[in-house]
This record gives structure tokens, sequence and C-alpha cells, in this order.
């Protein structure tokens, strides 16, 4: 908190008669040395012959609030002043346009679903959506293993299964996918299906 100056009449307990000139903030703590500059100057007027001391009131006021008003119009003078408000500028600013909504469904071999929707950039592939969707998603997880073509998934929340006669059908839009999850770029509003698929 900042102290308020006072400027006090000679021989006066520094608690009488305060006259406040200016209560600083944390922002016009550098308006203390002009004061104190002014007041010193005060003082020593004061110590001189009886004319001064009649006149040197009034005249050292008049200093002292020209002083600060100086300050202040150089301080906070938009052209000069250094602390200026920061701008954003356009990359700054979160670009959500191409954000799309989908929605991950996984089938157990019971038939039981699993829904997950979420918010991903459109143009990203199914595998990177599970990653996402892992990394954001309570109690979702998958494995999967890499090939030439790409990943296959091995398995989604700790199911168990035997692999040689299961396997993970992808479905876009409840339609079997031609690619796997590596290749295919997520649209807007996709559903994206995973259903355990016995082996023919």
């Amino acid at each position: 908190m900042g102290v308020n100056p006072t400027l006090c009449r000679k021989g006066q307990s520094p608690n009488a008669d305060k006259i406040f000139l200016v209560s600083p903030s944390r922002d016009q703590s550098y308006l203390i040395p002009k004061l104190r500059e002014g007041f010193n100057f005060y003082f020593a007027i004061m110590q001189k012959d009886n004319l001064f001391k009649t006149l040197a009131p009034t005249a050292v006021l008049v200093v002292i609030f020209a002083i600060v008003a100086v300050s202040v119009s150089t301080e906070f003078n938009p052209s000069k002043s250094t602390n200026s408000i920061p701008t954003l500028s356009p990359t700054a600013i979160v670009n959500t346009d191409n954000l799309t909504s989908v929605t991950v469904r996984i089938v157990d071999i019971n038939g039981a679903e699993k829904v997950y929707p979420l918010a991903v950039k459109q143009g990203q592939t199914v595998y990177e959506v599970l990653n996402q969707l892992k990394a954001s998603a309570s109690g979702f997880s998958f494995t999967s293993k890499q090939y030439s073509f790409g990943a296959m998934i091995m398995q989604f929340n700790n199911s168990n299964y035997d692999t040689t006669k299961y396997f993970w059908e992808l479905r876009i839009n409840d339609k079997a996918s031609t690619v796997g999850v590596s290749d295919y770029n997520v649209q807007k509003n996709d559903s994206i299906k995973f259903i355990l698929t016995k082996i023919n």
C-alpha cells in the first residue's frame, strides 16, 4: 500500500493539519522522488528571511504541483510510454474454424457399445484421433501395432480376445472403411466405429 505524502507547517507534528497531495498507487511510485525534491526545496526556503517565509508556501506549492503535473503528463503520454497495453497478434488467437465434432464408438463381441464424442481438427487421421482420445478421455485406452501399411488396432479398453479369431473392423458413418486408421482423414460430424468382428 502506498503512503500519502503530507505537507506540514514548520514546528507542527507531521500528523497535524495534513495536506494530502497525492495517494500514489504502485503505478505512481515514480512521483515520490519528484515530491521529495519539492519538499526539500520548500524546507530549504523556509529557513531564509521573513519575506521568503511569507511568500514561500504558495510559490513552492505551485512549483511542486507543476512538477507533479509534468511528470504525470510525461508518464502517461501514449506516444512516449514504454508500458503500452500489449495487443494480440492474429497468430495468438486460437483458430477454431477447422475443428469438427466426431464420435468414436467401440462395440465389443457382445454388442455392448461405448460412445466417445470429441472435437478434433478436420483432416486428422483416425489414428491421431484415437491418440487424442486416449490422452483426454478417462477410462479409454487402446494398443496397436505398426506395419508397413500403417497401424493396426489390437485392443480397446483392455479387452481380452483371441487375435487369431477376431479383429477390430473400422466403419466410417456405418460403412466399412476401405483404408486403415493411419490413412483415413476425418471429416465433419464423422461417426467412427470399431466393431470386434470374427474372422471368417
